[in-house]
């Protein structure tokens, strides 16, 4: 006869096993970590700077974007999620427009492509700065 105790700890134990390998996945999840780079939009090349972390729901991450050039630092992304293999789309929300992302990772660099609400559009590569718990620099 199984006990109410015995019912509890292998709760328990499922519990801390699924946290574990959800933990796990992320560790090993290429686009997590902080990049940096250039973004070439509207024929000027600025600063551009990703962070990117694990989200509470498959498929989707926590995101925030710091460029000095355009004067944005550590703004929140609207929505962050997996894209493919090792790709994300990200949507960053202005004033009047947004701006929406997309990029993979190809040989160690994040790359992507950029478009505007307006019509703009850019490209941009960035590089790894660190991984996850690692100190950024």
């Amino acid at each position: 006869m199984v006990t109410t105790q015995r019912v509890a700890r292998v709760r328990g134990v499922v519990a801390l096993a699924l946290a574990l390998a959800s933990t796990a996945a992320f560790a090993r999840d290429p686009l997590v970590g902080a990049w940096s780079g250039r973004w070439s939009r509207g024929g000027e090349d600025v600063d551009l700077a990703l962070d990117i972390r694990p989200g509470a729901a498959a498929n989707r991450y926590v995101a925030s974007v710091t460029s000095r050039g355009l004067r944005l630092d550590d703004v929140p992304v609207a929505s962050a999620l997996h894209d493919g293999c090792c790709g994300i789309r990200l949507v960053m929300r202005g004033d009047a427009a947004a701006t929406h992302f997309r990029a993979t990772i190809q040989g160690g660099e994040l790359r992507g492509t950029t478009a505007e609400d307006g019509g703009g559009r850019g490209t941009f590569t960035l590089h790894r700065v660190s991984q996850p718990g690692e100190a950024t620099r």
